[in-house]
């Protein structure tokens, strides 16, 4: 989740996040993290495959 997105409100994507039951990670970016912070995403997603 990018906590410094001012496009969708982190508050916003935490609760639909709640709604669907799923677990959340947090990274201080913008709103396209992917692009802005592409090695934390990526170890975000690997350790969420080794599960």
């Amino acid at each position: 989740m990018a906590d410094n997105d001012h496009i969708i409100s982190p508050f916003m994507k935490q609760e639909m996040a709640k709604k669907i039951g799923t677990e959340t990670y947090h990274v201080k970016s913008c709103h396209v993290v992917m692009l802005s912070k592409p090695e934390e995403v990526s170890k975000i997603i690997i350790k969420d495959v080794k599960k």
